[in-house]
């Protein structure tokens, strides 16, 4: 089920009406049932996996909490072993068979949903291994954090110290407010500008080897893509959790306004980056402190190395987590350096936070050409004609132009202007720029105002969904 169909729309209705009138003791088990039949609407093996999953991990959250440390450790070795093992074959068992030959596999391995909610659930038993919060005692309640539909096609990754139903039904009439107003801002951004986007990278990369003139023209739009399409996603998740009066972790904090490549990390995919950050990047940092800067390359390695490999299995993908893994390398051996240049010479920072930004992009781009191609032979391609059209690039935009249409063309360009104006402008916002002051914030604008720009939302929402197209994220 797409999160930009009809039947998503009206499930998500339904299914808040439901919560709404549901008594409040009640409302755990409405939210558990609603967010399983979700899941079986699009798999039933993906739902009954989830079942079994949550069960699991509530009973072993149970068991590690009373029991006594040599034993907690093996409950948390077995859980986590159990849980990750689903998610590898997820992972790998197609890759090593061929679909079309295969029909069983997708319904046997119910991969709908399992990348988020595993790891959501292998961070729950780890924090309750180490004491941070006790095992939930209700499994009614357990369960609709787990199953929570709104967040199961792909994220934000909630931890469950996050999660709580709320107690007031007037905060759950201002959450909806801000739910409704928070989708229909990642409508816009799907359908207006990634999909645009989306054709010309399709269209270049498909088209090959006739157009690998305009492969650095896919190289500098797929970045943007990328990122429109998945912050779009996650304000669509983020948005329907809010019409339950649930708030959930943010994904995104303008990362291609960071100045380094660490701090883009930071701000990227934020609750998955979180994630490993507290579970695997930590623990590994601190088993190798006693290697010095060599422990530290090697747990950078260990980690971007996985976010790699948790998208796919797959040579770009790993290749993908390589290569930033030894930009942050560099990022991280060099942090001492650059902040004694900037003591001494402060105009040195003002440059760096000016083509921070510049550079940072540049570094993602090159490393998510192995994202658009994820095979050896398409890489190598890729890379061997990126610079081809560089020599003329007029000569390459006038081919896309016409080639690809001057209508479609001059929209892209139209609406991904128009984003990156809106992005700057809140970037700035938040960072309090003085001249943005004295502008109201959306919500204290005229009523007038704000239900016309709904309006013009959604009449362009309805016009576009017509040419839509699947996240790009939902696969993982």
């Amino acid at each position: 089920m797409s999160l930009i169909s009809l039947e998503f729309a009206a499930f998500l209705a339904v299914a808040a009406l439901l919560f709404q009138i549901s008594p409040r003791p009640a409302r755990p088990a409405v939210l558990c049932v609603l967010s399983l039949l979700f899941c079986a609407l699009n798999s039933i093996g993906a739902a009954v996996a989830l079942l079994i999953a949550t069960a699991m991990t509530y009973q072993f959250g149970r068991w590690i909490e009373k029991t006594s440390d040599q034993r907690r450790r093996l409950l948390l070795g077995v859980s986590i072993v159990i849980l990750l093992g689903h998610l590898v074959l997820v992972k790998v068992v197609p890759h090593l068979y061929r679909m079309g030959e295969n029909e069983w596999l997708p319904e046997m391995l119910a991969t709908f949903g399992t990348s988020y909610y595993t790891l959501k659930l292998i961070g729950y038993l780890i924090d309750v291994f180490w004491g941070r919060y006790r095992a939930w005692p209700d499994p009614v309640q357990f369960g609709a954090f787990a199953t929570f539909f709104p967040l199961l096609p792909a994220g934000p990754i909630q931890r469950a110290n996050e999660f709580s139903l709320p107690a007031d039904d007037n905060e759950v009439a201002r959450e909806m407010i801000y739910g409704l107003r928070r989708i229909l801002f990642g409508l816009v951004k799907k359908l207006i500008v990634a999909d645009r986007l989306g054709g010309i990278v399709d269209y270049i990369a498909t088209g090959q080897p006739q157009h690998a003139n305009l492969l650095w023209v896919m190289a500098y739009l797929f970045p943007l893509q990328l990122y429109v399409d998945f912050s779009a996603l996650s304000d669509i998740a983020i948005g329907a959790a809010a019409l339950f009066g649930i708030r959930t972790p943010e994904n995104f904090a303008f990362p291609f306004f960071a100045p380094s490549i660490g701090e883009f990390w930071r701000r990227w995919h934020m609750s998955l980056t979180r994630w490993l950050g507290d579970y695997v990047f930590t623990p590994l940092r601190m088993a190798t402190r006693a290697l010095g800067n060599v422990g530290l390359a090697i747990s950078i390695v260990v980690n971007m190395a996985l976010i790699g490999m948790w998208h796919a299995v797959s040579f770009g993908w790993l290749l993908f987590g390589l290569i930033n893994a030894a930009f942050l390398i560099v990022d991280a051996l060099t942090t001492r350096l650059r902040r004694k240049l900037y003591k001494r010479r402060p105009w040195t920072s003002w440059v760096a936070a000016a083509i921070g930004p510049v550079l940072v992009f540049h570094m993602i781009a090159i490393s998510l050409v192995c994202f658009r191609a994820q095979t050896l032979p398409d890489i190598a391609y890729f890379f061997g004609n990126l610079l081809d059209g560089l020599s003329a690039p007029r000569a390459a935009l006038a081919q896309l132009f016409y080639s690809f249409g001057r209508g479609r063309c001059a929209y892209a360009f139209v609406a991904i202007s128009a984003f990156m104006l809106l992005e700057g402008f809140l970037y700035l916002r938040v960072r309090s720029w003085a001249p943005l002051k004295f502008l109201p914030p959306f919500w204290q604008l005229p009523r007038s105002v704000r239900w016309a720009v709904y309006y013009i939302g959604l009449l362009a929402v309805g016009i576009a969904s017509q040419q839509s197209a699947r996240f790009i994220y939902v696969q993982f």
